[in-house]
């Protein structure tokens, strides 16, 4: 099923390779459990319009939606695409694992430039979750204007990461890149997500049931006995 995945992202590939007025940004959820949700929204050529048709049409809505039919572990949410002079396309997708994401990646080599390839480590009492950008091969020259960037949120407590925008009350990071160094230097986005340790829950219960307790003593201490 995955086969159908990997025309869009071939038509998102191919986009970015035939602009040099391209920006592509992305907003992605991580759970605990490893499966999200990623908002990509992808400004297109006016070019498009005159001179790609044929990537235009990989672009309709109803074609978009025709290919998420049916795809094991990879959901198509929304998708919307303006109808200005410089389209703007947004799609929305679920994902019920970060392996099905890479899955659907991998059978498009062009669209690892921009989705890169994530690798899971678990140890420690952390996970540690890279992802390599720049692993495809482009197709035309680029521009030297062209921006890609990611912001990742995780649903857990950051213990590490090399980004240089972390946010720490949000539990979020974020990259910016040129594409022509995403190409050349191949940059890698790690984070790691901190376990919660289990003596850290056996003191959650026992402070519960602590307080539980003395309210109860409380309750209980004030009331009066009567003797008959």
């Amino acid at each position: 099923m995955l086969h159908r995945l990997t025309t869009v992202f071939s038509a998102l590939a191919a986009t970015m390779l035939l602009s040099s007025c391209l920006d592509y940004e992305e907003d992605m959820v991580i759970h605990k459990d490893l499966s999200g949700e990623a908002l990509v929204t992808i400004n297109l050529p006016d070019s498009l319009v005159s001179k790609y048709d044929a990537i235009q049409a990989e672009f309709a809505p109803a074609k978009i939606q025709k290919r998420f039919e049916d795809l094991d572990g990879v959901t198509l949410v929304s998708y919307e695409v303006s109808a200005d002079r410089k389209p703007v396309a947004k799609l929305k997708l679920k994902f019920k694992s970060i392996d099905k994401l890479n899955e659907a990646i991998a059978k498009n080599a062009p669209a690892a430039i921009v989705a890169g390839v994530f690798t899971v480590k678990k140890e420690g009492g952390k996970t540690t979750i890279e992802r390599k950008l720049g692993q495809g091969e482009p197709k035309a020259e680029l521009g030297d204007f062209n921006y890609v960037q990611y912001k990742t949120h995780f649903d857990g407590t950051i213990g590490g990461t090399n980004s240089g925008f972390y946010n720490s009350h949000g539990q979020d990071v974020r990259f910016r890149y040129k594409l022509t160094e995403v190409l050349s230097n191949k940059p890698s986005q790690v984070t790691s997500i901190v376990n919660p340790k289990p003596w850290a829950i056996i003191l959650f219960c026992i402070a519960v049931l602590g307080g539980a307790a003395f309210y109860g003593w409380k309750l209980l201490g004030k009331k009066k006995v009567v003797v008959r």
